[in-house]
């Protein structure tokens, strides 16, 4: 139980790193690829 708990916290922290990321360069992440619909 405390090895799920322990993995989910690291996913969930990588997942607000992943989110910085993709806040400081907004451009790269938002545009949709080409000949693919959002």
């Amino acid at each position: 139980m405390w090895l799920w708990l322990s993995r989910l916290a690291l996913r969930l922290a990588g997942l607000q790193d992943h989110s910085r990321l993709l806040c400081r360069s907004p451009g790269k992440a938002f545009t949709p690829r080409p000949g693919k619909v959002a």
